[in-house]
């Protein structure tokens, strides 16, 4: 087997490898906000070392909108959003956003939205965990 073949070869099997790594969505309801909004989570692409949690939520809202985010949340009570996407109510890509500074090492306030997303990743209260 040619050198060109063997490189060709291994891309291909590592981009199918890397298509495949992503399971399909399956989203778990955490909780309804004030304004009606629905909030998810993703339970097969949660990926979680000891120290912190890599998720992806979808919030749908009333009219049928919904926007997926992906947070980094880590154990001692810090967050990072890291990406937001847009979609209309037939899943049609409307915008995305990266949250940039702002949500960057954001210390998770008790009795948040955001609580809620660290309860289900590590199963205890935020102020639970506080160094």
């Amino acid at each position: 087997m040619s050198v060109k073949r063997t490189v060709v070869t291994l891309l291909l099997l590592l981009t199918m490898t890397g298509a495949a790594s992503a399971a399909e969505p399956s989203w778990y309801w955490l909780m309804q906000d004030k304004s009606g909004n629905q909030i998810y989570i993703d339970n097969n692409n949660v990926h979680k070392t000891s120290s912190l949690s890599v998720i992806w939520i979808k919030e749908v809202y009333p009219s049928g909108r919904y926007m997926l985010s992906q947070f980094r949340i880590y154990r001692n009570g810090i967050l990072d959003w890291l990406f937001a996407t847009i979609r209309d109510s037939q899943g049609h890509y409307v915008s995305e956003f990266h949250p940039g500074a702002k949500y960057q090492h954001t210390t998770i306030v008790p009795g948040s939205i955001f609580e809620v997303l660290y309860y289900a990743c590590y199963g205890a209260s935020v102020s639970n965990n506080y160094r």
